[in-house]
């Protein structure tokens, strides 16, 4: 499953983006496309506050706040391809920068051969790198609507419940079969085991709670901590 996040303030635009993403994702691949568009500013600022996993956006940066809301998507996916939406009356300095590393640019007034030339681009870059499943960087998830790949930087813990493995980001949970021990081998020492039915990434534990058996996330979540890994939890925090 492929994820695309539209912003526009012009909702012809939107309506166009839409459709040429549809029409591109639909000839490169079998994948699923998930779409979020968006021409209101309130109901994005709204979207904004529990950004899910994106793999590719476009951001309308020309009016007021257009630039951190940019900031505001990169940061909570790192991986993530972004299309910025710019004028003429914009200085480049403004919006290629660190914060955003924008990928291409769309600048106004485009029609619909521009955007489907820059977006075709872009997908095509992005499919490349899906398909080569770079496991350094993400951790794909395999499920009946396709291939999910959800960047390591992102995941907070995995949870093995219901025959299921549940993988944990700050905003979305996704499932695959499997099993945590065969998880665990495979994963590298940004994660370690909490409990039979836990792993949680390194860097999001906060602190651990001995009286209590439980490791805090940095989030506020709370997992259980078993006494034949209390050892290694500790030793991991402490380093």
């Amino acid at each position: 499953m492929i994820s695309f996040l539209a912003y526009t303030k012009s909702e012809n635009e939107l309506t166009l983006l839409k459709q040429t993403v549809t029409d591109i994702s639909s000839m490169l691949s079998d994948e699923d496309l998930k779409m979020y568009g968006f021409s209101s500013r309130d109901k994005f600022e709204k979207f904004l506050q529990n950004c899910p996993v994106l793999d590719i956006s476009c951001v309308d940066v020309c009016e007021n706040g257009g630039i951190d809301y940019a900031k505001k998507v990169r940061s909570t996916n790192q991986n993530m391809s972004i299309l910025l939406i710019v004028d003429l009356s914009l200085s480049p300095a403004t919006y290629i920068i660190p914060s955003i590393m924008a990928g291409s640019l769309l600048i106004r007034p485009f029609d619909r051969t521009t955007a489907k030339n820059v977006l075709d681009t872009i997908f095509k870059d992005y499919y490349r790198h899906f398909e080569k499943e770079d496991g350094s960087k993400s951790f794909v998830v395999e499920t009946r609507e396709g291939k999910r790949l959800v960047p390591y930087s992102g995941i907070v813990y995995f949870e093995s419940r219901d025959k299921k493995i549940f993988l944990g980001t700050d905003n979305e949970e996704y499932s695959f079969y499997g099993t945590l021990d065969k998880l665990e081998e495979s994963l590298d020492d940004r994660f370690i085991r909490c409990h039979r039915s836990f792993i949680a990434a390194k860097k999001r534990i906060s602190k651990i709670v001995l009286s209590k058996n439980i490791v805090v996330l940095d989030n506020g979540c709370e997992i259980p901590l078993s006494r034949s890994y209390k050892g290694k939890v500790k030793e991991a925090i402490q380093l």
